[in-house]
């Protein structure tokens, strides 16, 4: 037979049991909401950063960045699909859009793939620099006269390697 007092304590047990295990389950759930929302940050560094790598477009911008850095920041910002994130090559900051600091980063080394000699940066609205490798100035200058940004550079050999960091807020 089931007693007042026996049911009075068994629902204060199931009550006090429910509160303890909501109060954990919010916590637990906070720690981990934060936890996705970091990785999902990482991944959109991890892939930003790899087609920037990919398609040439982080080897163009260090090239652009020792020449002229508002053009290389121009350029890199036309190819980085992101709303909070910060760049910076060799320790110095080239971009600064909106980042309001964070821990999540990701660094690309990159070295110069390009032989020494004379290549032309060139484009109307989207810059590029040539594949082709020239051996005279007048040579560079003349293959691209058609476009609006015509600008032949000498690129001595580089052994030493360029450090780029992606901040993402």
């Amino acid at each position: 037979m089931i007693n007042t007092i026996d049911l009075f304590l068994g629902i204060t047990i199931l009550l006090v049991g429910f509160s303890y295990w909501t109060i954990t389950l919010v916590e637990h759930n906070q720690n981990y909401y934060s936890v996705v929302k970091e990785d999902y940050k990482l991944t959109k560094a991890i892939n930003t950063m790899k087609y920037l790598a990919e398609n040439g477009i982080l080897d163009n911008t260090v090239l652009l960045y020792y020449l002229n850095k508002d053009m290389a920041k121009n350029y890199l910002e036309k190819n980085i699909n992101l709303s909070n994130y910060m760049v910076v090559i060799d320790g110095n900051v080239l971009i600064n859009h909106s980042y309001n600091g964070g821990n999540t980063y990701v660094i690309a080394i990159v070295t110069l793939n390009k032989t020494e000699g004379w290549y032309v940066i060139y484009g109307n609205d989207n810059l590029k620099i040539s594949e082709d490798r020239y051996l005279s100035f007048e040579e560079a200058y003349n293959s691209y006269k058609t476009y609006k940004t015509d600008m032949p550079v000498y690129l001595v050999r580089n052994i030493s390697s360029s450090r780029v960091e992606l901040y993402v807020g």
